[in-house]
C-alpha cells in the first residue's frame, strides 16, 4: 500500500470516489463499485477512499463480512487518513457518494475538486450547475451507482461488483420490507436487473432472505465492543460555524435500543470519553425504537427535542423516563423515520439555536 500511495503523487490526474463518514455498507459499496467502473472506463487512475480512519475498520463488521465473502481483503483498501490530500493538489477529481457535501472541516478545501455526486440524502450542496449531480431518495445509494454503471456499460457482467451492490440494496431496504418503507421502484428494478444477470431468479426471494439475515447478523456482532466503539460504529458528525459546534449522530447496531445501551456498565465512562475526544456539544444516538440526547440541560438539547416533538408528528416520538438525569430519552414508534430523515431536523434545530 505505501508503494501505491507514493505512486499516486506522480499521476497527472487522479479520480477519487469518497464515501461518507459513517462508512456503512452502502457507503463502502458505492465507493468501491463506482471507482472500479471509472478505472475500467476512464483514461486515468481512479481509486475508492473510505471516509473513516483505518483504525475504525474492525467496527465495520458487516463491511468486513461482505468483503470476506467475496475474497477481498479490506486491509488493502485506502482510508481517508492514508492520503496526504494537500499533496494531491490540482490532479484530484473527487466524486462524492452517499453524501453531497464535504463535512469534515479539514477537508473542506477540497470542495473545488468535486466533479460528481451520487446521493440519496437531503440536498445540502448549493452550487450544482457544473457537476455531474445525481440525487434521488432511493433506499440505497448503491442503486444510483448501479443505474449509472448500466447506463454507461449495458454489458456489465462483473460478478463481484454486482453481488456487492445486490447485497447492499437488500440490506439498505430491509429486504424490500413494505413495513420499513425504504425500497423505491428504482431499488427494486435495479435489484431485479442484477439478479437476472446473476441468474438468481429461480430462488431469488429465498436467497435475499438468507443474505439479508447473514449481513444483519454480522452487523449486530458487537459483543466485544465497548460503549465507545458502539457509538463510533455507525457515526455521522455535523459541523456548524459561528459559533463552532460539533454534533454526533450515532445509529446503534442491530436491534440494540438506547435503553439497553444505557444499561451497560461502561456506558457512563465511555459516553464522557466519547464526548471529550470528539469535543461534541451534543451527542445523539438512535436505537431500536428509541433515541437519546446528551447532555440534557442545554439549549441545544431543548431545541432538538422540541423540533422532534412538536414540528414533526410523523416521527411518532415522545419523552420517557431516562435512567440518567443528564440524558434525554425519547421513544419513537415510526420505524420508517431513520437517521437519514432525522438528521435534517437536527440541523434545522441547531441552526435556529445559534
Amino acid at each position: 500500500l505505501p508503494h501505491v500511495l507514493k505512486k499516486l503523487k506522480d499521476v497527472p490526474k487522479l479520480g477519487v470516489v469518497l464515501g461518507n463518514e459513517a462508512g456503512d455498507l452502502d457507503s463502502v459499496t458505492s465507493a468501491l463499485t463506482y471507482a472500479y467502473h471509472l478505472q475500467e472506463h476512464r483514461d486515468y487512475e481512479c481509486i475508492p477512499v473510505l471516509n473513516f480512519p483505518r483504525l475504525d475498520l474492525p467496527l465495520k463488521t458487516e463491511v468486513r463480512f461482505c468483503l470476506k465473502k467475496l475474497h477481498l481483503n479490506p486491509e488493502h483498501l485506502v482510508f481517508v487518513d492514508d492520503l496526504n490530500w494537500v499533496e494531491l493538489g490540482d490532479a484530484l477529481e473527487l466524486t462524492l457518494v452517499d453524501h453531497n457535501v464535504i463535512n469534515k472541516p479539514e477537508l473542506k478545501f477540497l470542495e473545488p475538486n468535486v466533479v460528481a455526486v451520487f446521493d440519496h440524502h437531503v440536498q445540502e450542496r448549493q452550487d450544482i450547475d457544473d457537476l455531474d449531480f445525481q440525487l434521488d431518495f432511493v433506499g440505497s445509494a448503491s442503486t444510483l451507482i448501479a443505474e449509472r454503471i448500466f447506463q454507461e456499460n449495458p454489458e456489465m457482467q462483473e460478478e463481484t461488483v454486482l453481488k456487492l451492490i445486490r447485497w447492499t440494496i437488500i440490506t439498505d431496504t430491509s429486504n424490500l420490507s413494505p413495513a420499513k418503507k425504504k425500497a423505491t421502484k428504482l431499488d427494486i428494478e435495479i435489484l431485479e436487473q442484477i439478479e437476472n444477470i446473476l441468474a438468481e431468479s429461480a430462488a431469488s426471494m429465498w436467497n435475499r432472505k438468507v443474505i439479508y439475515e447473514e449481513i444483519i447478523k454480522a452487523k449486530s456482532d458487537t459483543s466485544s465492543f465497548c460503549a465507545n466503539q458502539l457509538l463510533r460504529k455507525d457515526l455521522k458528525v455535523v459541523y456548524f460555524k459561528a459559533p463552532e459546534i460539533t454534533v454526533s449522530l450515532s445509529s446503534l447496531p442491530g436491534a440494540m435500543s438506547c435503553s439497553k445501551f444505557m444499561d451497560r456498565l461502561d456506558f457512563r465512562k465511555d459516553l464522557d470519553d466519547f464526548q471529550r475526544k470528539g469535543n461534541y456539544a451534543l451527542i445523539i444516538a438512535l436505537g431500536a425504537g428509541d433515541l437519546m440526547i446528551y447532555p440534557k440541560e442545554t439549549d441545544l438539547c431543548f431545541k432538538v427535542r422540541e423540533m422532534l416533538l412538536s414540528k414533526n408528528p410523523d416521527i411518532k416520538i415522545k419523552v420517557d423516563q431516562s435512567k440518567f438525569s443528564d440524558v434525554e430519552y425519547l421513544r419513537r414508534s415510526n420505524v420508517a423515520y431513520t437517521r437519514k430523515k432525522i438528521m435534517p431536523l437536527v440541523k434545522e434545530a441547531i441552526e435556529e439555536c445559534k
